[in-house]
């Protein structure tokens, strides 16, 4: 079976999007879409210039930034940016962990 990008089979997406849809804001926000770079790029800032891009405009709507990784070692990386950690999720049926982050509206 396919899986995505956390390791979790693609037949199994429907549970994970009501779980993690549980865990976001109840007020306006945007959820930035997954980041990532080919290991030949990495370094040379475009994950920072997309995460930036997409924090203006939450900054400009004034609306609150939630994510969730599915690896803990990026958790860092993403504190940089403001983002602290809200919860960590572990998947239902053996499912990975998760760990939802979030930034209050600006």
């Amino acid at each position: 079976m396919p899986v995505d990008a956390t390791g979790f089979p693609w037949g199994r997406r429907g549970t994970v999007s009501e779980v993690v849809e549980r865990v976001h804001p109840a007020e306006p926000h945007r959820c930035p879409s997954a980041v990532g770079t080919l290991p030949s790029a990495r370094g040379a800032r475009h994950g920072r210039a997309s995460m930036n891009s997409r924090l203006e405009r939450c900054d400009r709507e004034h609306v609150s930034a939630c994510l969730e990784s599915g690896k803990q070692e990026n958790v860092p990386y993403y504190q940089r940016f403001g983002l602290g950690v809200t919860d960590e999720i572990v998947l239902p049926g053996g499912g990975p962990a998760l760990w939802t982050m979030g930034r209050a509206a600006r």
